[in-house]
């Protein structure tokens, strides 16, 4: 190896190489035998396509300028599903209606055009028999409302089943079609701090029950078990972990770990768990990194499955074992996956990259732990990679410390271009879990509040300071790097 000061490696990863890096793939299910899968495509003026394989290739079954993007809390999500005949209903991004399209002809539009373009939303939606179960949202001179709606299949019209909240996700009917569960919550509560589930009988919606959560306890993602009761995930532990609860309120803790499973609700349709044909539950748990485990309800023990590297999971569709993944590693890169829970075999099905660097170049994430003020910093850091080059004797590596959105986000080893360009340069990298990142429970969570800008901070320096102090950067040589929430932390550590 040649030995070359830090920061000045010559690397093969270009500016070029990050600009055009592919195109990030956002979550999958299966319709009939087909797996489709929706993917942001940059080229196309950033436009979400929907998409299958047909013989080997890619084809995108929503053709283009066609978008389906819902702006329902403006962070959307929950843009599209499928009727069993194979169908694609969707939200259409350019003027939020619903559309329904048989593949290969033109999109049919579901609902009416509102008077003012784009004022009436549709999010998280799902087929229930002939109908779309659907969250919307209303902007009406300034006034923002949302209700849970069903909108019929066949262009028959929408009508509207519950109300009565300033946000609302999780729309499940029961078994027997009788009830209907949601999640709601108000200002100023935001769905990690506190939120209620609530359950209706459709013969009289406005007058729910609120079986778990509260102001200060996160409730998300409720699936019914049977008629008579539901498993939810709640935080009253300090942990989202599962339980099940009956219709009279009595609740029952089917894990009990100091781990998440769940996270904060950026997008209308995030799934940690799913009801097995068995009875078991798929899950997600979440201690720095993810771990896909199937969890007996029945004696709570859990059994882990390996993803070879896969260090963020997000669950998409099942069919009979096998389970669709949204994921990635360090050196795995993010993408969709299939996992057959039978044999544990693990699949790619679309890579969010056209192409990525050589693995000699790609920087090894691992999870570090510093002390910042009386109390714990997480982090993932990135030590410099070149197969060619090494640093001169005595020299540290300069760092850039990265600080994540949210400011609820988390951080994994994450397979990012953007690291691999400065660690094969000879710049280390090390991303910041900051105090109020989700992913360590909710004390961990609720450390930024009235504490936002100064946490952050203190966290992020700690971070940077704790590799300096190890002997691992150089001190002199430290810089800063976020956007929106971890943007203002950036601004607030060089103020």
């Amino acid at each position: 190896m040649t030995a070359l000061a830090y920061g000045s490696w010559p690397s093969p990863i270009t500016a070029a190489d990050l600009s055009s890096a592919g195109h990030p793939v956002e979550g999958g299910r299966f319709v009939g035998h087909e797996i489709w899968w929706s993917e942001v495509r940059p080229t196309e003026q950033g436009r979400t396509a929907i998409c299958r394989h047909v013989d080997g290739q890619v084809e995108a079954i929503l053709p283009a300028p066609f978008n389906a993007r819902t702006r329902v809390h403006e962070y959307g999500g929950g843009a599209w599903t499928a009727t069993p005949n194979g169908d694609l209903v969707f939200a259409e991004f350019s003027d939020q209606r619903i559309y329904r399209l048989t593949p290969g002809d033109a999109p049919l539009p579901l609902t009416p055009a509102p008077a003012v373009a784009s004022s009436i939303r549709y999010g998280e939606l799902s087929v229930v028999g002939t109908d779309v179960i659907a969250v919307r949202e209303t902007h009406d001179a300034g006034a923002v409302t949302r209700d849970i709606v069903a909108i019929d299949l066949g262009g028959g019209g929408v009508r509207s089943l519950v109300s009565g909240s300033n946000f609302l996700a999780y729309p499940r009917l029961s078994p027997d079609g009788s009830r209907i569960a949601w999640i709601a919550w108000n200002h100023p509560q935001m769905p990690w701090d506190g939120t209620e589930l609530r359950v209706a009988s459709l013969a009289d919606p406005s007058s729910w029950t609120v079986l778990a959560g509260s102001t200060e306890e996160s409730v998300l993602q409720p699936e019914w078990i049977d008629d008579e009761s539901l498993y939810v995930i709640s935080d009253r532990s300090g942990w989202w972990n599962l339980y099940s609860v009956t219709l009279d309120g009595k609740a029952t803790p089917v894990s009990t770990l100091d781990a998440d499973f769940g996270a904060p609700l950026w997008q209308l349709g995030a799934r940690w768990y799913d009801v097995l044909d068995d009875g078991t539950l798929l899950t997600v748990r979440t201690v720095g990194t993810d771990t896909l485990a199937v969890l007996d309800p029945a004696t709570g023990t859990l059994d882990d499955i390996e993803l070879d590297g896969v260090t963020s999971v997000g669950l998409g569709g099942r069919l009979g074992s096998t389970v669709l993944l949204r994921g990635g590693g360090a050196q795995v890169p993010s993408g969709l996956f299939a996992v057959d829970l039978a044999t544990r075999e693990l699949r790619s099905v679309r890579s969010s990259f056209e192409s990525i660097p050589d693995v000699e170049y790609l920087p090894a994430g691992r999870q570090v732990t510093f002390q910042g003020p009386d109390r714990e910093v997480h982090a993932i850091a990135y030590a410099p990679r070149n197969p060619s080059y090494e640093g001169l004797d005595g020299e540290l590596p300069p760092y850039v410390a990265f600080v994540h959105g949210g400011p609820t986000a988390h951080v994994a080893p994450a397979l990012n271009p953007v690291f691999a360009y400065f660690t094969s340069r000879g710049i280390g990298v090390v991303d910041v879990n900051y105090g109020g990142s989700s992913g360590y429970g909710r004390e961990y969570r609720n450390r930024l509040r009235g504490q936002w800008g100064v946490v952050d901070v203190e966290d992020t320096i700690a971070a940077v300071r704790g590799l300096a102090d190890a002997g691992l950067a150089d001190p002199n040589r430290l810089a800063i790097e976020g956007g929106s929430a971890g943007g203002w932390t950036v601004l607030a550590a060089l103020t």
